[in-house]
């Protein structure tokens, strides 16, 4: 045994077997000067006194670094709790638990004593080394959205591992930007490179993916729309993300499934070849929307020797605010035949007054406000008008008109069958609600 060296008994171990036990007590200078203490040392990664470290479990400070007596941390022993610091003051002790290693740790708050260093991290050498060894980012890869930012941050480690102070360099190439403070922004698809340069000239670099924002649903503009054979419409298509904004210069591909009904070019443009309803279809990474077009035989105009007169009837109105009217277009040629609801082409020169709401033959026109308004068939080379003047309504007398019924005392009763408003056409306009009083 060398000079400074201990004995110690230990009890309470093997079922109260008695046990003798031979150790190099850490504090006594020989134990710092044999070879098992260096090897101890250096399979420690380079711990020594003076160095700062934190638990990373709960941990006992123990008075000494055998486990002696009963409880978690044996006689006199304490402890600890996740997160407490102190700094290295004897050690290390080795082989002395099934833990390994084991150090004499002064805490900042006592008590101190005797940790293992499983359950130990180290702050920083004796002496505090600040010196940068690594610039680690917070993410290596990544993966953003065109137009989109992301924050990284660096962190700045010693030789060993501990965290140091300083400030670095934000720089980027390629597909993104960064500034001061690290926010990555996306300014082009593709990839580039975030790099963190510390004060002494480490770096730490991220690599980033850019990559377009998905499409997420497709539109068809017009959805639905009518030809006769022969013509063609363009279609547009536009694609939208998940949050329904619109996403521009996305590739669509179109397609048709009623190949003999209408074509379909890659620009959108629909060709109404025979009769019947014709599905185009939109196509933009992986989802679709369709749109209907159809289409309707030509009626050819007849010969213009026969085409006489192009009449539209009723020719002549004087409507109610309100009101709708059926409008029908017949053609009368030289022979005197009429053909009645030929498919014309309608307008109106003011249609706040007189609004065309049907594109199908016979038309129906709407007359919204007061006012006075030409409506316009057009069929071939032939030309028919009709004026209107629409007449404001206006109620001078109400006669209500009653059928026998109950009236609730507690709750609204409709009476009935309906009120007439009299003003000289003795038009139905409704029902009248009577309401008993509380």
């Amino acid at each position: 045994m060398r000079p400074g060296s201990v004995q110690r008994r230990l009890g309470g171990w093997g079922g109260g077997a008695a046990a003798l036990a031979l150790l190099l007590f850490p504090g006594d200078p020989a134990f710092h000067d044999s070879p098992r203490a260096s090897s101890l040392a250096d399979t420690a990664f380079h711990w020594t006194v003076g160095s700062r470290v934190h638990t990373v479990g709960l941990v006992c400070a123990r008075p000494d670094t055998l486990v002696t007596g009963t409880g978690t941390c044996g006689t006199g022993g304490v402890l600890r709790a996740t997160g407490d610091k102190g700094t290295i003051v004897r050690g290390p002790a080795g082989n002395s638990t099934p833990f390994g290693l084991s150090w004499y740790i002064h805490y900042d708050t006592p008590p101190d004593g005797w940790s293992t260093q499983k359950y130990l991290a180290l702050d920083s050498l004796a002496g505090g080394s600040q010196v940068v060894a690594k610039v680690t980012l917070s993410l290596s890869q990544m993966q953003v959205f065109l137009g989109t930012t992301t924050k990284l941050a660096a962190t700045l480690t010693n030789s060993i591992g501990a965290v140091v102070p300083g400030t670095v360099t934000w720089t980027a190439t390629g597909a993104a930007s960064v500034d001061t403070s690290g926010r990555v922004t996306a300014t082009s698809v593709g990839t580039g490179t975030v790099t963190a340069t510390s004060q002494n000239g480490v770096s730490g670099s991220a690599t980033v993916t850019v990559v377009l924002v998905p499409v997420r649903s497709v539109s068809v503009t017009p959805a639905v729309d009518t030809e006769p054979v022969g013509s063609s419409v363009q279609l547009t298509a536009q694609t939208f993300d998940s949050a329904g904004h619109l996403l521009t210069g996305r590739a669509v591909t179109w397609s048709d499934s009623t190949r003999s009904i209408i074509s379909v070019s890659p620009s959108g443009m629909v060709g109404a070849l025979s009769p019947g309803t014709g599905r185009a279809w939109a196509t933009s990474e992986g989802l679709s929307a369709m749109g209907l077009v159809v289409v309707v035989p030509t009626v050819v105009p007849p010969p213009a020797q026969l085409a006489a007169q192009l009449l539209i009837v009723p020719p002549g109105l004087t409507p109610g605010q309100g009101a709708r009217v059926t409008f029908y277009a017949v053609l009368r040629d030289s022979t005197g035949s009429v053909s009645i609801g030929v498919h014309s082409t309608w307008s109106s020169s003011d249609t706040t007054v007189a609004k065309i709401d049907s594109s199908t033959q016979p038309v129906g026109i709407f007359f919204a406000n007061p006012g006075v308004a030409v409506v316009t068939a057009k069929f071939g080379l032939l030309t028919a008008t009709v004026p209107v003047n629409v007449m404001r309504v206006s109620v001078s007398t109400l006669t209500v008109q009653f059928a026998p019924c109950v009236v609730s005392q507690v709750a609204p009763t409709t009476c009935g069958p309906y009120p007439v408003v009299n003003n000289g056409t003795g038009v139905r306009v409704g029902s009248v609600m009577l309401t008993t009083g509380p």
